[in-house]
């Protein structure tokens, strides 16, 4: 459902506009979009429905009100009586208590009543309706005492025991619903005064999102001729197609309290093996990580890698007496960040500090707008992103004085900064002392710093002005390559590709012959294996245990090839209104070690699926006696060099002792 906000606010104001790839009306592209979300659903139901199976037989159930035992019962409306009831806030919804705001993702049990009477008055009593919003200060999972992990959740406790919050009124008809709210902020539609504050501007757009047109509404417990169901949907002016009816819950945040109550034994069963992210053994861990990188190029592949060479790398730029300053654009941060703080001692130290913040990072925006005032406070100069333009990319300077002459290390990701996220994302990050990407990321900041847009770069990519163009170039290099007769390659591995330009232009380098592989993980709007149009183009995508996030772009398939990584998707949103960047990558060593890492994800017959022409998704064909599985190999691989590493450093420090000891 991601992005239908913004498709249900065109079919409002721009009803006739044409998308440019599937030749659709907004009002078509929303009601096909929920066509295939109800297939999905279905097929989510079947998931979570054998998941659960699996789970019971490893004794972690959860309990329907409908299936508690006596005993579940005792201890439910217990717990509901002196932990829940206390603390509701239930209304009857009637003339003199309006319809309230429901608040987007929040649960609620909404009830049909009918108030007692005397049985020949019945029939003159019409029903009115009730909601009860779920608390979410609560714990939403609520484990019942026994051996076995057995558990209920809290929405199910007050459905099960609503006749106790309405006792003077019959309940009819009861259910459990979501309701799901546009999300998408237009900064634009709000009149933005530029003469005030932007950041106190943007507490105030925040505030109207959670008024935003509701845009589906997911149930459980409920049925198409529910009176009640009628009257949710007439107030939110949803219609059939927006409704989704569910047995699985509508609110999966209770799984890491779960996770967490899982018996030992149990857990080497359910749970993926832990994994800590490895220091690189490439890196000295106690030397200076600007000499290091001043030595040759490095590149940090999280969450296999450690974040810790890069924080170590800002930490020192912070005490370096040599260092000028450091200059970063952050999109998004976690909710405590060492990254910030090595920031502030930079500033205490006398260094000059500029952080680009993008305010409108999606759902990101009120942590960002609380970390500029923690900047700005510490003496950081804080800017933001252009007006229309996010600012995407991720990018960090450090300037430093040697002798006459200044200095550059440059690091370039494809990942936010958050330290959290760090372990949960694959990611790419590239540090770098070279002058040339130096001299680009100084003026990249320089011209964020003054609002302009049209700035040349030497080696970065950057978008709006110059990425299109010299992408869209680099294809036609292949495209030339493949029309001499010889072999032409384009690899691009990204969240998602939808850019009008940029599928003609892969489906005409496809026609010419040109080999093309993608990896998207997400939205795709090319179809591969299309006689006359795209017969030489693949489409995979890696689901797996962390969610793939590098954007990776390959020209040729030898020595020569070109490299990019960087911040951007295949997406107009990305390529024609955001600041991205992408950076070749020089080193030839990197350059063979992304390619590596590329024709693993590529070999993956395990989490990989790739597309059909029809647009479908399927397990690559494989022999089931060899399972490739690239993040596991990459795990693997991360693990080995550690430990091959300490074992050299181990020889050579055994082999020193024997030495002293002859002395």
């Amino acid at each position: 459902m991601i992005r239908m906000g913004s498709t249900y606010e065109l079919t409002l104001s721009q009803p006739e506009h044409i998308d440019n790839k599937s030749g659709w009306t907004p009002a078509q592209i929303f009601k096909k979009v929920f066509e295939r979300a109800h297939g999905l659903n279905a097929l989510m139901e079947q998931t979570f429905s054998e998941l659960e199976t699996l789970l019971a037989k490893q004794g972690v159930v959860r309990l329907y009100h409908k299936n508690w035992a006596d005993v579940d019962r005792k201890y439910a409306r217990h717990y509901f009586r002196y932990q829940v009831l206390p603390v509701l806030s239930a209304q009857v919804l009637d003339s003199r208590h309006p319809f309230p705001h429901v608040a987007s993702k929040a649960l609620h049990v909404g009830v049909e009543l009918r108030e007692k009477t005397k049985e020949k008055e019945k029939k003159k009593n019409l029903s009115l309706f009730g909601l009860i919003p779920v608390p979410d200060f609560l714990p939403q999972i609520v484990f019942l005492p026994g051996p076995t992990l057995r558990y209920i959740l809290l929405e199910e406790i007050v459905l099960e025991f609503a006749d106790e919050i309405y006792p003077y009124h019959e309940i009819l008809d009861k259910s459990i619903f979501c309701l799901t709210r546009n999300a998408d902020l237009t900064i634009d539609e709000f009149d933005l005064d530029p003469r005030e504050d932007y950041r106190e501007q943007m507490r105030t757009v925040l505030k109207k999102r959670s008024r935003l047109a509701p845009i589906c509404m997911e149930v459980q417990y409920a049925t198409k001729s529910s009176p009640m169901l009628s009257f949710f949907c007439k107030q939110w002016g949803l219609k059939n197609q927006q409704v989704f009816y569910k047995k699985a819950p509508l609110n999966f945040g209770f799984l890491s309290s779960l996770i967490d109550k899982i018996p030992t034994k149990q857990r080497t069963i359910l749970l993926y093996p832990p994994y800590t992210p490895q220091y690189p053994p490439d890196w000295q861990p106690d030397e200076s990580k600007i000499r290091q990188i001043q030595e040759r190029d490095r590149l940090l592949y999280f969450p296999y890698d450690s974040i810790e060479p890069f924080l170590q790398l800002i930490k020192e730029a912070s005490e370096d007496p040599e260092v000028l300053s450091i200059k970063i654009a952050i999109y998004r941060l976690a909710n405590r960040s060492r990254l910030v703080e090595y920031l502030l001692t930079a500033v205490e130290n006398g260094k000059e500090v500029l952080v680009l913040v993008e305010l409108r990072a999606r759902f990101d925006e009120a942590n960002n707008i609380n970390w500029t005032e923690i900047l700005e406070e510490g003496g950081c100069k804080v800017i933001y992103g252009l007006e229309n333009y996010k600012a995407h990319a991720k990018i960090c300077l450090i300037t430093r004085r040697n002798k006459d002459r200044v200095q550059y290390i440059t690091q370039i990701g494809t990942g936010n900064y958050n330290e959290k996220t760090v372990h949960l994302y694959t990611d790419l990050s590239l540090l770098t002392a070279d002058p040339v990407l130096g001299e680009d990321a100084n003026r990249f900041f320089s011209n964020m710093s003054m609002g302009y847009l049209d700035g040349h770069y030497e080696s970065l990519l950057v978008a709006p002005k110059e990425m299109k163009p010299a992408l869209l170039k680099l294809i036609d290099w292949e495209l030339e390559k493949a029309r001499r007769g010889e072999t032409g390659f384009v690899g691009i591995k990204a969240n998602s590709l939808s850019e009008r330009e940029l599928l003609d232009k892969l489906s005409e380098a496809s026609r010419a012959g040109v080999r093309v592989r993608l990896m998207i993980r997400g939205i795709c709007c090319l179809l591969p294996q299309i006689l006359g149009a795209t017969e030489n183009i693949e489409i995979r995508s890696i689901v797996g245990r962390f969610l793939e996030h590098p954007r990776i772009y390959l020209f040729g398939c030898d020595e020569k090839r070109s490299i990019y990584i960087g911040s951007a998707d295949g997406m107009t949103r990305n390529l024609d209104y955001r600041v991205e960047i992408l950076c070749p990558v020089k080193d030839k060593l990197l350059k063979q070690q992304i390619h590596h890492y590329w024709n693993t994800m590529w070999q993956d017959n395990c989490k990989a699926r790739t597309m059909l022409p029809n647009g479908d998704m399927v397990p690559v064909e494989s022999n089931p006696a060899e399972v490739y599985d690239a993040q596991k190999i990459f795990m693997q691989e991360a693990i080995s060099k550690k430990d091959n590493t300490d074992l050299t450093r181990q020889k050579i420090l055994n082999a020193a002792n024997k030495y002293l000891k002859k002395l």
